[in-house]
């Protein structure tokens, strides 16, 4: 009876966590730090996946390993990836030591994995990541429990990156539409046309985050 209250705990203490911040990268090292703390694992990894499903790149590490930042995880054609992101299973590595030789295993033991619990991160916008638990002291069977815990994990994780990605569109659409504006009044106030045009360029520059732009005159 006290796994349910365990999880719920842990569960409430996440959604908390995570709702105080629109920041994804800090969002998902507070998923991995609870993790470990609630399950005592020795650590936790995030991986965020392109829009593509190509490939992937390690956002969150708890505790911080020399190099698991920024690391990128390839995807397609890894044979052990293929039950997550394909089939959008869990994968569970009981002994890394027993992996087919390749970059799946490669990259497990560059982090010192000795076992790993891989959940996929699903949200309305299909497969976002991977959520996991890494053994690193020592070889781990990972219980039921434990996968159950981190389903549920990886499905508030998958809300609060889906509304920080919400919010931070938003924000650019606001800050488009205020560009717009300032552009609009520059034409509207200001009748010498040199400036007026130069003042459109510059906000079109801003506006679309490109280096050169130019306005053209149309001979009718």
């Amino acid at each position: 009876m006290s796994e349910p209250a365990y999880d719920l705990q842990a569960i409430l203490a996440l959604s908390t966590a995570v709702n105080s911040t629109l920041e994804l990268p800090e969002i998902c090292a507070t998923a991995c730090r609870i993790a470990c703390e609630r399950l005592g694992v020795d650590h936790s990894t995030f991986v965020l996946f392109d829009a593509t499903g190509d490939a992937g790149r390690v956002i969150a590490s708890y505790p911080p390993i020399v190099g698991a930042l920024g690391m990128e995880i390839p995807l397609n054609a890894v044979k052990e990836e293929e039950a997550l992101t394909r089939r959008r299973e869990v994968i569970e590595v009981s002994n890394v030591d027993g992996l087919n030789e390749g970059i799946f295993k490669r990259n497990l033991k560059k982090l010192g994995v000795r076992s790993a619990l891989m959940v996929p991160v699903v949200g309305k916008q299909g497969l976002l990541g991977s959520f996991s638990l890494d053994a690193i002291a020592e070889k781990r069977t990972f219980t039921q429990g434990e996968q159950r815990f981190c389903e549920v994990f990886a499905a508030q994780i998958a809300v609060a990156i889906e509304n920080a990605r919400a919010y931070q569109a938003l924000h650019q659409r606001a800050s488009q539409l205020e560009a717009l504006r300032i552009a609009s009044l520059a034409v509207m106030t200001d009748l010498e046309r040199n400036t007026v045009l130069q003042r459109i360029l510059a906000q079109a520059l801003e506006l679309l985050k490109a280096r050169t732009c130019e306005i053209g005159r149309a001979h009718v």
